[in-house]
């Protein structure tokens, strides 16, 4: 619930939670003093955007463990509902774990340009640095950049920092070679350790 709960105290946005693991759910209840600002739902989120029919603004996939990534949500069919779930003008996040260089994210980032016409990426490490957060966004049209004005000064220097760290789009000879993740074909945890 961390990242929900910036959400809420930053920016009084009212978040839904898709937890996949109820005793996660309730830890962070019990343990964290996590109020959701919206509901909170006890099951797989792939599984939640095909039942509930919801459009939201924004839709954030924060969905991984060590080594270990739910290949049904990188997927392209995963990225079709999310673009259908979308209100006009919505945005994707995915937040997860790699290096910009790695063929497993050359191909996340194939995956989801399938779907989406603009996908920028951001990184926490350099190529060189080794292992570190990916987050990519993608949207179905331009998304103005973001006014840090009105972000309060606590989350401000986080967000540039991640602002300064955008990842060129893969080079051509990467992309030619990388494969779009599909519900009958992703190997992305054998490219994940590679």
């Amino acid at each position: 619930g961390y990242l929900p709960s910036v959400y809420d105290r930053f920016y009084g946005l009212t978040v839904d939670v898709v937890e996949i693991d109820p005793v996660v759910a309730r830890a962070a209840r019990e343990k964290f003093d996590y109020k959701p600002s919206g509901d909170l739902f006890i099951e797989d989120g792939r599984a939640h955007l095909e039942r509930s029919g919801w459009t939201y603004d924004v839709i954030i996939l924060d969905a991984f463990a060590s080594e270990r990534t739910p290949f049904h949500l990188f997927t392209r069919e995963f990225f079709e509902k999310a673009r259908e779930r979308l209100s006009p003008g919505g945005v994707l996040g995915v937040n997860t774990v790699g290096n910009p260089d790695q063929e497993a994210w050359v191909s996340v980032h194939k995956t989801i340009a399938s779907v989406f016409p603009k996908v920028k990426q951001f990184a926490t490490v350099s190529p060189a640095g080794g292992m570190g957060n990916m987050i990519f966004i993608a949207s179905a049209g331009d998304t103005p950049p973001p006014d840090l004005s009105r972000v309060r000064p606590e989350a401000r220097e986080v967000l540039e920092r991640m602002l300064s760290r955008e990842v060129p789009r893969p080079e051509d000879t990467l992309l030619s070679r990388a494969r779009v993740f599909t519900d009958d074909f992703n190997p992305i945890d054998d490219l994940y350790r590679e």
